[in-house]
């Protein structure tokens, strides 16, 4: 193989499969230690070597990706709130004071493609919540909207001592009312869904 250094034949030949270096037969091959082949009396590539080349493969920059065209709605403080009371009011009036809610609609805002690229962020929203919570295992966030951009959060399945004054915010909500990545509302949005005006943005 007379092309090793190039990239786009690799590629052409199903040498690498572009952003996918754990699928590319060629890193494959480097890490079992059969490229280059032990009959050649070549070092074994450094583990370090093979993840510079990975890095190389999973890296759109690199590559050219077919551009995604995004067809989001427009996400305003008006229709946020009416999701969060609508989804409120269909709740137990006993269960409302632990509902949060966690909105991703500056990502919208920002351009990213809720249908496609939006799924990191998701990732990254229950990834957050692992990282803030206490309890072993951790309750998914549960999608509101049919974009997957607003999603609802219970206190009791994250925080263990939230319960016990009867909605007092726990050290979960301090926590999450920290991290200024995302929009975090939910509370005082309570009122809204029993007739009272909703918060000023």
């Amino acid at each position: 193989m007379n092309y090793i250094n190039d990239m786009d034949k690799l590629a052409a030949n199903q040498k690498i499969v572009p952003l996918d270096a754990d699928a590319s037969p060629i890193i494959i091959r480097m890490r079992n230690g059969s490229m280059p082949p032990p009959s050649e009396g070549l070092p074994r590539v450094t583990d370090a070597d093979i993840e510079i080349v990975a890095n190389y493969i999973n890296n759109p920059l690199y590559w050219s990706v077919p551009e995604v065209k995004c067809d989001n709605a427009t996400v305003d403080f008006d229709r946020l709130y009416e999701a969060v009371a609508s989804d409120l009011a269909g709740e137990d009036e006993d269960d409302q004071p632990f509902l949060r809610y966690v909105s991703l609609a500056n990502r919208v805002s920002a351009g990213v493609c809720t249908n496609t690229t939006m799924d990191i962020d998701r990732q990254g929203l229950t990834k957050m919540l692992n990282m803030l919570s206490i309890r072993a295992q951790v309750e998914l966030p549960l999608p509101v909207d049919r974009e997957q951009t607003l999603f609802r959060i219970d206190l009791r399945d994250f925080d263990d001592d939230v319960g016990r004054n009867a909605g007092a915010p726990g050290r979960f909500h301090d926590r999450l009312g920290a991290v200024g990545l995302i929009q975090a509302i939910g509370l005082s949005l309570v009122g809204a869904q029993k007739g009272e005006d909703p918060p000023q943005a």
